[in-house]
């Protein structure tokens, strides 16, 4: 009896069509990447344009798009942002920003030491740091959210040698911001901020914390407004105390300036170890050293209570009793 060959499954032709297809797909998915590259750098190039107008310049030097082949970012040999209205300014070294191709609106950055910052309120300064990065959920027309977060932080003057002592250092900061519907919610924390002699003498490491509401904080930036005059918002906390030590200040409570810069506030404040940190106070502040000891007896019979400062236009008082003026920002 004649038997006829069995048939059976093709293994290497379905191997074959599996192998094209993988090909194709990946070919696919890469010619969409690139035409997301593209466009990428389109909106890169409209933004930059945009940007420079109004008393503003921006840079991103010799951009290039990177991230294949699960994200999608723009890396600059360095960077550079002007506002001569606000009297800022800010140039960094090689930066890169990425998004995951599944999440394209959530961005993270890496800023590349050192950079070089003008703040209308502080001298040039020139900033160093080991790891500083960001991260923004992106929306119209500002980001939902803002993250940015470093380590071992040097602050010195523009233009002095690498071997100089810096002004301020701290061994690590974090910084984040988010909308609540139209205000601004601001919360950052510090660890051992060291300042040098020639700022304060005297102050010894410190470490902190603070959440502040800015109230109609959407507005202030489309007008592009850093000034505090007419704002107004809450400290939520505001705490500073000694590394390793109780001794500390927190404070809390709303606060507002009023177009001549004065304020207008109803704060609680607390003080943790009042012998300790009358000491130290007493230390930076020698001039007035022998008020702050005064009123160590005080703070001392209070306890853990807070004392409530109250602040109209300027003329700060304790209950009724007048503590002196405080200038307008």
């Amino acid at each position: 009896m004649s038997s006829s060959p069995q048939s059976g499954p093709n293994y290497s032709r379905r191997a074959m069509w599996l192998a094209i297809a993988v090909v194709a797909v990946g070919l696919i998915y890469t010619g969409f990447w690139y035409y997301g590259a593209s466009m990428l750098m389109d909106r890169v190039n409209t933004s930059l344009a945009r940007l420079n107008a109004d008393g503003r310049r921006a840079n991103c030097e010799e951009p290039d798009i990177h991230g294949y082949p699960f994200r999608l970012g723009v890396r600059c040999r360095s960077v550079f942002y002007e506002d001569v209205k606000e009297g800022l300014s800010f140039r960094a070294e090689q930066t890169e920003t990425a998004a995951n191709i599944y999440d394209p609106r959530h961005v993270v950055m890496k800023v590349g030491s050192p950079a070089t910052v003008h703040l209308p309120f502080l001298p040039p300064a020139t900033v160093h740091w080991d790891g500083l990065g960001a991260s923004t959920e992106l929306a119209q027309p500002f980001p939902t959210r803002v993250s940015i977060a470093g380590s071992n932080i040097e602050l010195a003057p523009e233009g002095s040698e690498d071997d100089a002592r810096p002004v301020a250092r701290i061994s690590a900061g974090e910084l984040h911001a988010r909308q609540v519907e139209q205000d601004v919610e601001i919360a950052t924390s510090f660890q051992e901020l060291k300042l040098s002699e020639d700022v304060v003498a005297n102050v010894p490491p410190l470490e902190g914390r603070a959440m502040v509401v800015v109230n109609d904080g959407l507005t202030m930036m489309m007008d592009r407004n850093i000034a505090l005059r007419g704002q107004k918002g809450v400290i939520e906390e505001f705490v500073v105390g000694v590394v390793g030590q109780k001794a500390g200040i927190s404070v809390s409570g709303p606060i507002e300036f009023d177009n001549e810069g004065l304020m207008t506030a109803q704060l609680r404040i607390k003080v943790d170890d009042p012998v300790g940190t009358a000491k130290i106070l007493a230390e930076i502040f020698p001039k007035v050293a022998d008020p702050i000891r005064s009123a160590t007896g005080m703070l001392t019979a209070l306890g853990n209570a807070a004392v409530e400062i109250r602040v109209v236009r300027g003329d700060a008082f304790l209950g009724f009793v007048p503590l002196g003026k405080i200038p307008p920002v």
